[in-house]
């Protein structure tokens, strides 16, 4: 829906989940459970993800989406999953890995950062992945990352 994007405003998700698209970031496509943001090169997902049990971890979620990432992808190079101290009430963890996509258009280095964030008491998780070209400087992307997964993270926390 093109109404939700030059606001500014918050995107709803399942379970009471909501993403706001940092500023220079517009939504590229939208699902009953995920948005996607981009900021012309870069995207970012925002992903409610169903049917996890309480008390599972953020580290869980961030290997098991990258896991099944990497099948699209080779030469891939992983940095460590490592928990984030947010809040009591959620685990979150955070993981990264670059590798190289093959499409018929060619090959490019892509470099993905996962968080992964499920609320303890009753398994609410989201998944924020940032998916980006790593050939190119990566630097001006920290920022809008942050604030979007704060977004989400704020939403969860209630």
């Amino acid at each position: 829906s093109d109404g939700a994007t030059g606001s500014g405003g918050a995107i709803s998700l399942p379970n009471g989940l909501s993403v706001t698209p940092a500023s220079g970031w517009t939504v590229s496509d939208q699902s009953a459970d995920t948005v996607v943001l981009t900021n012309g090169s870069a995207y970012y997902y925002a992903i409610a993800v169903a049917g996890v049990t309480a008390g599972t971890t953020g580290a869980a979620m961030v290997d098991a989406y990258q896991t099944n990432l990497s099948k699209k992808l080779t030469n891939i190079t992983k940095s460590s999953t490592d928990a984030i101290d947010v809040d009591p009430s959620i685990s979150v963890a955070e993981g990264g890995l670059k590798g190289t996509f093959a499409s018929s258009s060619g090959t490019e280095q892509l470099g993905v950062a996962t968080i992964g964030s499920v609320r303890q008491s009753d398994g609410v998780t989201f998944l924020g992945v940032l998916i980006y070209d790593a050939s190119k400087s990566s630097a001006d992307l920290k920022q809008p990352y942050t604030d979007m997964t704060t977004s989400l993270l704020k939403s969860q926390v209630k």
